[in-house]
């Protein structure tokens, strides 16, 4: 019997990869873009990003998120519910269950009215930021903009 070979020329072409990312999603895909400049390309086979709704100066964007209105009660609540149910999980996996943790001020975190607040607590010292606007300063995408190398 006669063997047929197989064709798999196909396995040792690079995959080529597009990004794509939504509201903060967004932020990290154009961050990464840009920290990457030409890398990118070359290292990493990307061929293309894309960006919808990204706020490019987390500082700037930050007292927004919880105004008064729509934001308020829709958005900054949700979210806000959302993260505090994270951190217990964080408190409950990874500090035995310690409100006393030095790892975040978790009581900080349960009182927190606004994202900023939470960041402030939680999001900053877990990551080894001074504060939630050293964050944001850091994490915002527009810093990086005008090195990104892929369309």
């Amino acid at each position: 019997q006669q063997q047929r070979k197989q064709d798999h020329s196909h396995q040792n072409k690079p995959i080529k990869l597009y990004l794509a990312g939504f509201s903060l999603g967004a932020n990290v895909v154009l961050k990464f873009l840009g920290e990457s400049g030409l890398d990118a390309i070359s290292l990493y086979n990307i061929r293309g990003g894309m960006a919808l709704c990204v706020p490019l100066d987390n500082a700037i964007n930050a007292p927004f998120l919880c105004s008064p209105g729509f934001n308020e009660i829709v958005y900054c609540q949700n979210l806000l519910r959302t993260l505090k149910e994270r951190a217990r999980y964080q408190l409950r996996r990874f500090c035995k269950g310690d409100e006393k943790t030095t790892e975040f001020n978790y009581k900080a975190c349960m009182n927190a009215k606004t994202i900023t607040d939470f960041d402030d607590s939680f999001v900053a010292p877990i990551y080894g930021f001074s504060d939630a606007y050293d964050y944001y300063k850091q994490t915002s995408s527009i810093h990086y903009l005008n090195t990104i190398a892929v369309p």
